[in-house]
């Protein structure tokens, strides 16, 4: 849409129903936002797609996997993904000028540098793990985190060269491991839960 939107709200009614297996979905106009709620059962692979930076929100909800591809950018102020059954494999960066929310019930890949781009980010998984090593994290470029996997375990490398703060509470069924290049700090609200815990700061320190 070059003046408005892509649906008119994150709720049932308010979504763009679609059935595909490929999608790119862009709102140029002023705080043009994107809400679709696509059914495919299988993987959806979304192309370079966008909301407005400033008001804007980019909003998927899909019932398997979401994959994107190395052209598959996807940015806006406000960015929320959500899958209720598969999980997220990204190959290109996801940038929310405000904030970014990702839900899945499967894993949370992603194989771009700097991954994921924002001032606020929130991953859960609910059955997989989020990045699967500490030879092959998620990689974020985010000033504010929140990660959780109820089962299976974190896995974060976060690039943010004025460090990171853990926000909210974070935890895994397995292991938490972040490892940022500058300086690691929490909120009293940001608990780390998990039966291993490692926190790695490369040039920075800790404020816990």
């Amino acid at each position: 849409s070059d003046n408005g939107s892509i649906g008119s709200a994150a709720t049932a009614a308010g979504r763009l129903t679609t059935n595909a297996a490929t999608l790119s979905a862009n709102a140029f106009g002023t705080a043009g936002s994107v809400f679709i709620n696509d059914t495919n059962a299988g993987v959806v692979t979304v192309n370079a797609s966008s909301a407005n930076a400033t008001g804007g929100t980019f909003n998927l909800l899909v019932n398997g996997d979401i994959n994107t591809n190395a052209s598959g950018t996807i940015s806006g102020d406000f960015v929320v993904l959500t899958s209720t059954t598969g999980g997220f494999d990204l190959d290109d960066v996801v940038t929310g000028t405000t904030s970014v929310s990702l839900t899945a019930n499967d894993s949370i890949l992603n194989s771009a540098i700097p991954g994921i781009t924002t001032q606020s980010l929130s991953l859960t998984s609910t059955a997989g793990s989020i990045g699967t090593s500490a030879l092959s994290r998620f990689t974020t470029n985010v000033a504010n985190l929140s990660a959780n996997a109820t089962v299976g375990g974190v896995f974060i490398n976060n690039t943010a060269i004025g460090g990171v703060t853990i926000n909210a509470a974070s935890g895994a069924g397995t292991t938490f491991d972040l490892l940022a290049t500058n300086s690691i700090s929490n909120t009293l609200a940001g608990t780390i839960t998990a039966p291993v815990v490692i926190l790695e700061s490369g040039t920075g320190g800790f404020s816990l």
